[in-house]
């Protein structure tokens, strides 16, 4: 084995240790100032400097993109939310990196679909203080700023932001929760490291319960830990038993009503064997979502699964 790949390992199994939370948190964006948003330009709704809403508003903050399936699927949430808590003082800003034009056409386009502030980031300057500041690259992911102006949650705005604005407002929101639920995130390439080490890999169990037991808030986060274990080649250790623990922590959050999750439940139960009921959920996954692209991909899905159980 070479020395690099050893030293990986080392520091994979050692993310067990709590010391390693302490210094995460050294370089962790959660509770200080929210950076101010750099906007080129609103598309829609009135601007929002977040300093002068300090005192009155709690500041919800996406960042998506009109090319994204996913954050396409996330805009009725969104809306649905805005309209729930609008008048307890929650704005809900969107922000992109595309060009304006592209914005614009694709906001006109979707009308009513959604009701919330929608800009333009200028020269990709809120994008890196916002998501760089956590170590994510990836949209669409939510932030919530507090009415104290600082950053208390960041997530995929479909796991678990509706409780974290309840919890907000009502003054019980625990920020040890989403430094717990980073942790994880932070040793999941650990976890496959070790997996794919013939001479590491019993040890990746341990670390798998510590994601799951620090991350379950994340049902995002389960989706992802669940899907890679069930889908990721050269593991030593293909941990099903794991995988499914995690699908149905995503399956229960999501009250099994999002497709995503869904497929990665179907495809769990598919590993395991269990090809009736993978087919069963797969159909569900297929009329759970209203874009086209999204549901071409599980239909194919499907049919590979109906097809290869039928020649069984």
């Amino acid at each position: 084995m070479k020395l690099s790949h050893q030293l990986m390992l080392i520091a994979a199994i050692g993310m067990l240790g709590t010391s390693a939370l302490g210094q995460e948190r050294g370089g962790s964006a959660l509770g200080k100032p929210a950076p101010e948003l750099q906007v080129a330009e609103w598309v829609k709704g009135d601007p929002v400097v977040l300093k002068e809403g300090v005192g009155k508003h709690i500041y919800v903050v996406e960042f998506w993109a009109t090319t994204c399936i996913h954050s396409r699927g996330c805009i009725p949430h969104l809306t649905a939310m805005q309209k729930r808590y609008e008048d307890k003082g929650v704005v809900f800003i969107s922000i992109t990196a595309e060009p304006v034009e592209t914005v614009k056409a694709s906001v006109e386009k979707m009308g009513e679909e959604i009701e919330y502030r929608v800009a333009v980031d200028k020269s990709m300057a809120t994008f890196t203080a916002y998501l760089r500041s956590v170590g994510i690259r990836t949209t669409p992911t939510a932030f919530v700023i507090d009415k104290s102006g600082n950053l208390v949650w960041h997530g995929h705005p479909m796991s678990g932001l509706d409780k974290t604005i309840d919890a907000v407002i009502a003054g019980t929101y625990d920020i040890e929760t989403c430094h717990r639920r980073d942790m994880a995130r932070v040793r999941l390439p650990g976890y496959f490291t070790t997996a794919s080490s013939p001479s590491y890999a019993e040890r990746a169990e341990n670390i798998g319960e510590k994601i799951i037991e620090d991350g379950q808030s994340d049902i995002m986060l389960m989706n992802e830990f669940a899907w890679k274990i069930a889908t990721r080649p050269g593991l030593i250790k293909r941990d099903l038993a794991l995988a499914m623990r995690a699908a149905q922590i995503a399956y229960d959050g999501c009250e099994g009503k999002n497709a995503g999750i869904l497929d990665t439940y179907a495809r769990v139960l598919w590993e395991s064997g269990k090809k009736k009921e993978a087919i069963e959920y797969q159909r569900k996954a297929v009329g759970l979502t209203d874009i086209e692209e999204f549901r071409q991909e599980l239909e194919k899905t499907l049919a590979k699964y109906e097809k290869a159980a039928g020649e069984d």
